[in-house]
């Protein structure tokens, strides 16, 4: 039997070192589910991480980028600066 109210789709896709496009995407409850699963795709991305590699995570809702993550890395003091990375800002702000 199909659901009267089918789940929306969601796409995770991983721009930087070793991109990756989402094809086949998630049947989701909605978007703070969506939320939740990236920020526990982010920790999966960890592993893998190097000092000086910028990844972006984006998760898309009906062909539109809806949530971004971006991981920044450096080495403190090495002439490597981490391409895009910007200074790190300590803490919340809110508008």
């Amino acid at each position: 039997m199909r659901s009267l109210f089918p789940m929306p789709r969601y796409f995770f896709h991983v721009q930087g070192a070793r991109p990756f496009h989402d094809d086949g995407g998630l049947d989701l409850p909605g978007d703070p589910v969506a939320w939740a699963e990236a920020k526990r795709f982010v920790r999966g991305i960890e592993v893998s991480l190097e000092p000086g590699e910028t990844w972006q995570l984006e998760v898309h809702r009906d062909g539109q980028a809806i949530y971004s993550l971006k991981l920044c890395t450096r080495a403190i003091g090495s002439s490597d600066r981490g391409g895009e990375c910007e200074d790190a800002v300590v803490g919340s702000q809110r508008p």
